[in-house]
């Protein structure tokens, strides 16, 4: 099971307006595989790595040829609650940031 936070919805509603200026035809293609990918964590989360300085359940995976951050956390063997998402090229988010403290 995945829960989305709020701000991780914010996120893919941010990156598919920035598609849809860049490459309208593509935006929707995009959204989808990203949601796709996504969903793998629930089944494969040691695909991912643990974020420095917080609980290992707090993990982060780099999604569509490394074009995308997901920072997620582990909530049970089978549920994952998805945190944030962001570009991968784009500054790292800081812990708070990741954790909707900032």
């Amino acid at each position: 099971m995945i829960d989305w936070s709020d701000r991780a919805l914010e996120d893919l509603d941010e990156i598919n307006r920035y598609l849809e200026q860049i490459n309208p035809g593509a935006a929707d293609r995009i959204e989808e595989a990203l949601i796709t990918e996504i969903e793998t964590i629930v089944t494969n989360p040691m695909l991912s790595n643990p974020i420095p300085g917080l609980l290992p359940q707090y993990r982060k995976w780099l999604v569509l040829g490394d074009r995308y951050t997901v920072y997620f956390e582990r909530i049970t063997q089978d549920s994952v609650k998805i945190l944030r998402v962001r570009g991968a090229r784009r500054k790292p988010l800081t812990k708070g940031q990741i954790l909707g403290k900032n």
